[in-house]
């Protein structure tokens, strides 16, 4: 059985996990892929079970997505047509997908025609897969508390590094640097509130968005488009 890794789908996760542009969402989809692969889901044998696993990938970052459009009710476009594209996957196996697992709603697609029916056809796959690669994530990362730190962080500045350093590669090795030595101004800002939080006020800092975010992913993150 062959495995779709992140190399293999790291261009993709270049388009997609791009919200607030930060090097930190790229390791968040890095660490979270992993988790569905140690979920046993990216292993394939044919190119329909890779494409199968394609669509997980593609739930992965409608996930992250409809996350920001929960915890802060906004997010961008989510295009999976793009994301297919960056993954290689053929119009005829998506169809073949499609036919197999939804073959009630999506009857009359004119698989040849225009890209808005692979569109739909992605989006209502991926669906389908969400709710298992939120499951894999949710167990990978330590549960909803840790899910919910992990995805409250995963849009935060790398941490200032030596010049030089490839900001990129530092997000996805974990963001390990000596960070900024701080000053009166920084200490001032924090304690105004200002400044960046830390775990423990992610997650006892209680506001009514966070309520809400937390109940999303209790209820295992369900797609906003259903």
């Amino acid at each position: 059985m062959a495995e779709l890794t992140w190399a293999d789908v790291e261009e993709a996760a270049k388009s997609a996990f791009v919200v607030y542009r930060e090097p930190a969402e790229l390791r968040w989809a890095k660490h979270a892929w992993a988790h569905v692969s140690a979920a046993g889901l990216t292993s394939f044998g044919t190119e329909l079970e890779r494409c199968r696993v394609c669509v997980r990938f593609l739930s992965l970052c409608g996930l992250y997505h409809d996350w920001w459009r929960v915890a802060r009710a906004e997010g961008p476009w989510t295009d999976y047509k793009e994301w297919a594209d960056l993954l290689d996957m053929d119009a005829f196996r998506i169809a073949q997908l499609a036919g197999r697992d939804l073959a009630d709603d999506l009857d009359g697609i004119d698989w040849r025609s225009a890209d808005a029916d692979l569109r739909e056809a992605l989006e209502r796959l991926s669906n389908e897969a969400w709710s298992a690669v939120a499951r894999a994530i949710k167990k990978g990362f330590g549960g909803d508390s840790m899910l919910f730190l992990s995805l409250s962080r995963s849009n935060e500045p790398t941490p200032e590094a030596a010049p030089g350093t490839d900001q990129l590669a530092l997000a996805l090795d974990g963001g390990h640097a000596a960070p900024a030595t701080p000053n009166a101004d920084d200490d001032a800002d924090e304690k105004d509130g200002d400044g960046p939080q830390d775990d423990w006020d992610v997650l006892n800092n209680v506001t009514d968005e966070k309520m809400i975010a937390f109940e999303w992913i209790t209820n295992d993150c369900p797609p906003c488009n259903e």
